[in-house]
């Protein structure tokens, strides 16, 4: 399937690390300009995080398929 996001929050702390926000917004705009192929919005989830290096806290994305 695939899928446009139109909300997204991804969790950019952790104990030693703080993502600059210029970097963040960055990241949304890739996130939101894409097409994303996923099996489910768990799988989506995943694709999401594993693109963007950081977890998925918040999403709502539309389905095409």
């Amino acid at each position: 399937m695939k899928y446009t996001i139109t909300e997204l929050n991804l969790d950019f702390e952790d104990d030693d690390f703080e993502c600059p926000i210029i970097e963040q917004e960055k990241l949304y705009r890739e996130a939101a300009a894409r097409e994303w192929e996923a099996d489910s919005l768990e799988a989506l989830i995943e694709e999401v995080s594993c693109y963007t290096g950081f977890n998925v806290s918040h999403i709502v994305a539309t389905c095409s398929d």
